[in-house]
């Protein structure tokens, strides 16, 4: 079944390569990275489905589940390192939407040193690539906050199609938020 597929897969989360990435899985030794250089910053959580860490539990929690995770064969994140400098500079991913056989949510965050400079899209455009050869989803989609502009431009840079606004979809740090549905298939990447 498709979430086999997606389990045998996951069970050695693969390095994936970029230009100037280097997609891993994330390691319990990355916890002080990772709190440091995007999960405790207010500015990068401002529109991300969990809020800044306060401390580095909080942090050392969300990468342990993580690692259990892979340990567990299911899907989940990589940790993304800038070549230039070897920093793990964000995390992306993605899940099974448990709902809808074939679909997936993907989503990512990055240190705010390294935004605007391509880097996010260069990663979602890999991850995309990978899901869609290896996993063979009907479609992978993002739940995107419509004032978080950024990241709407990432995903229509990688074919990403816009679908529409769910209203009051989600609750946003414990506010009903709308959010702007987008989604790409493999055949819009052929176009």
């Amino acid at each position: 079944s498709y979430l086999n597929k997606i389990e045998n897969n996951y069970s050695h989360l693969p390095v994936l390569e970029t230009e100037r990435l280097i997609l891993r899985p994330l390691q319990e030794k990355d916890i002080q990275e990772v709190y440091d250089n995007w999960a405790s910053d207010p500015k990068v959580a401002k529109y991300t489905s969990w809020k800044a860490h306060q401390s580095i539990n909080e942090t050392a929690q969300f990468v342990n589940q993580v690692v259990s995770n892979y340990e567990d064969g299911l899907m989940d994140t990589w940790g993304i390192v800038s070549k230039s400098d070897s920093r793990l500079i964000g995390s992306g991913g993605y899940t099974p939407d448990s709902k809808k056989g074939g679909v997936c949510n993907i989503g990512y965050a990055l240190s705010r040193p390294y935004w605007n400079q391509g880097l996010m899209t260069e990663a979602v455009k890999k991850m995309v690539e990978f899901g869609f050869s290896t996993l063979m989803p009907s479609r992978l989609q993002s739940y995107v906050y419509v004032e978080h502009e950024a990241s709407q431009k990432v995903l229509k840079k990688v074919g990403f199609q816009f679908e529409g606004i769910l209203r009051n979809y989600c609750l946003h740090h414990g506010k009903p938020t709308d959010v702007n549905m987008f989604s790409v298939q493999p055949s819009d990447l052929n176009k």
